[in-house]
């Protein structure tokens, strides 16, 4: 990204060498931010520097020269040839990881910060390479991305100069390049960048028919760049650098410029007085809110986090912009951030190279949930180890964006490219659970509201619950998952008994090719029968043995709530009878194996028992018998209920046995 006004200030050091002038004119360069110039300047005297130690300083700011130059990957072999020469500086060290980190080589950055942790003393640096150590752990999963993604050169747009920081005004695209430069910029041996256009309908023509933006606008031997429009497309706040002659003040600096059309034609731009701060920051990279009343922007100002940070401010009745607030700390790293985007659904791009990222600049956008925002990479294909920015969405699944990633494609530094999410479309189908509750009283059958009802799993687990209205009808809120077993139960006061069924979603998943929208709620109906309770159970006086129903489980012999209601009153019974000896016997229907039966019968006569003596019956009054299919009520059972009847547990008083 090889963009003159993203050079940001730096330090003028005091460096004396013991070599010819050349290398004072290298110095001289470099401390102007004319890096391109000093780069050859700096090799020049290398060849010339007898001195290890020297030759390794040398190295280092040719390496510098590139990265600050936005040519990180290019720094590599300079900043491993100074450490090769035994020169070392945290900064150096540090710098040397993110090289690593943007030539795609992870696993040699990773090994480089982890040990620039250990021996590093800049506080600052050190917690930015732990950062960096974090990020590293995701970027084999990142550079994954997504298969489905597709993502274009734009030929007829690109050259071999850079273009990039395409945006949306009306029916065109305008976008920033260095193309038909008449002088170059000896930060970075590119030409000066201005503003064009081109017609969104021509963008894949071998020759789109790029022209210039506006000649007011542009101007030359200053760098014009990144536009935002507001208004309808007749307000413009730009990006605009000075010239960068030698004995220029404020060389580096950057500023937000304001033009407005009026009868088609923009008026001469004027600096944005209410923001920016001349001379003593870098504003670039700015963006309006989709009401086009915020102003997102970058900037080095007093007060960030470090490096660029994104600002915001907002215009009143009167067109004034207010005092600049810094985005704060979740979006704002110790490094840049920057070329923030505003989608039409209100959503915050941006691209950082201080987050977790693949290498150089990544694009992110800024996620906000329960009050708090997350940043989320993109991911590959739309990120790289190379510079990746300057994102406009044309929909949630589409738009452009810049890169200066090498490959068969690119056409020369910064490229435009488009992309597409093709992913399919996923239906989404969602199950419920719903039906009708009824009673039946003296086999008459109707209708039975205010039920209270629980979705249990195989475990006991209570999952939902809800209530049948006034004609019985239930739904129950949660969603049910395919392929599950579940319990209902059914509870609606002393009058009648409880009532438990099984439902099972096993192999109802729906046919995905038979459902036409995007999302199908699927509702599976069951029907539950609440029974009145019978006015006497315990009939033990008269007969000596009496027959009650209690249900199980499939497969199980746990004591379910309904059948605890049973017991409750053998309980009461007993107590009321402290002499009295029973035999609880459980039997099954005659479906299944013999043996199985009786095994799983004995099962559930042993936890009748258990239950009436965990509620303080004595055990020793109480008998548990299994008898299986052995004693069928209905011998030779066909529909359920016969089968239902079968599956009963009889209490015999063992007293009355003994006479």
């Amino acid at each position: 990204m090889k963009k003159s006004y993203f050079i940001l200030p730096i330090l003028c050091f005091a460096i004396f060498f013991g070599c010819a002038p050349i290398y004072k004119t290298a110095q001289e360069k470099y401390e102007l931010g004319q890096f391109n110039t000093a780069i050859p300047l700096f090799q020049e005297s290398l060849n010339k520097s007898q001195h290890e130690r020297e030759k390794g300083k040398i190295n280092m700011y040719i390496g510098d020269s590139y990265r600050l130059s936005n040519r990180i990957a290019e720094a590599l072999p300079f900043y491993e040839k100074a450490l090769e020469e035994k020169y070392y500086t945290d900064a150096l060290a540090f710098h040397y990881g993110k090289a690593l980190k943007a030539s795609g080589r992870y696993e040699d950055a990773a090994k480089q910060f982890s040990g620039f942790v250990k021996t590093g003393s800049d506080y600052a640096l050190v917690k930015q390479a732990k950062d960096e150590l974090e990020g590293l752990k995701v970027a084999d999963s990142l550079a994954k991305g997504n298969p489905y993604m597709r993502v274009t050169n734009l030929a007829g747009v690109n050259t071999e100069a850079i273009d990039y920081a395409p945006v949306l005004w009306g029916d065109k695209m305008v976008f920033t390049s260095s193309r038909n430069a008449s002088k170059i910029y000896e930060a970075t041996g590119t030409g000066f960048t201005d503003l064009y256009m081109i017609d969104t309908a021509k963008l894949n023509d071998s020759e789109a028919g790029v022209m210039p933006f506006s000649d007011v606008v542009n101007s030359n031997g200053f760098h014009e760049a990144t536009p935002a429009f507001a208004k309808e497309g007749k307000m413009m706040i730009f990006a605009r650098s000075n010239s960068g002659a030698k004995g220029e003040k404020n060389i580096l600096d950057v500023n937000l410029y304001i033009s407005e059309m009026t009868e088609n034609e923009w008026s001469e731009a004027k600096l944005l007085i209410d923001i920016t701060q001349t001379k003593k920051s870098w504003d670039g990279t700015p963006t309006f809110s989709t009401d086009g009343q915020t102003l997102y922007f970058a900037s080095d100002r007093d007060g960030g986090y470090g490096g660029l940070d994104l600002w915001s401010s907002k215009m009143n009745d009167r067109g004034e912009w207010s005092r600049p607030r810094n985005m704060g700390k979740d979006i704002n790293s110790p490094a840049n951030e920057m070329f923030p985007h505003v989608s039409a659904e209100g959503e915050l791009f941006f691209a950082s190279d201080g987050h977790q990222s693949l290498g150089g600049l990544d694009i992110f956008e800024a996620v906000r949930a329960d009050g708090s925002i997350t940043v989320r990479n993109l991911g590959a294909p739309i990120n790289s180890s190379s510079d990746d920015f300057g994102m406009v969405t044309l929909s949630e699944k589409s738009g452009y964006f810049t890169s200066n990633r090498s490959n068969e494609n690119s056409k020369g530094d910064d490229d435009i490219y488009h992309y597409i999410d093709e992913t399919p479309a996923i239906k989404v189908v969602n199950y419920y659970l719903a039906g009708v509750t009824k009673e039946n009283r003296d086999d008459v059958i109707s209708i039975l509201p205010d039920v209270k009802l629980t979705l249990n799993n195989l475990n006991g687990g209570m999952i939902d619950e809800t209530v049948s209205d006034s004609k019985g009808n239930y739904r129950f809120p949660k969603m049910v998952e395919l392929e599950e077993n579940y319990t209902i139960f059914a509870v609606k006061n002393d009058e009648y008994k409880s009532h438990s069924d099984q439902f099972s979603t096993v192999g109802k998943e729906a046919n995905s090719s038979e459902l036409t929208g995007d999302t199908t709620d699927i509702v599976f109906n069951k029907e539950l029968m609440l029974i009145t309770k019978p006015k006497e159970i315990i009939i033990l006086e008269k007969t000596g043995e009496a027959s009650f129903l209690i249900l199980y489980d499939l497969a199980k012999w746990d004591i379910r709530p309904d059948a605890a209601e049973e017991l409750d009153k053998v309980v009461e019974y007993m107590r009321d009878n402290p002499t009295l000896h029973i035999e609880l016997g459980s039997h099954t229907d005659s479906r299944g194996r013999a043996a199985y039966n009786m095994n799983l019968s004995k099962k559930r006569a042993a936890s009748a028992v258990e239950y009436i003596v965990s509620k303080g019956i004595k055990k020793n009054k109480l008998v548990a018998k299994g008898y299986g299919e052995t004693d069928l009520a209905v011998p030779n059972a066909k529909t359920n209920e016969e089968h239902q009847k079968n599956r009963r547990t009889t209490i015999k008083n063992l007293d009355k046995k003994k006479e």
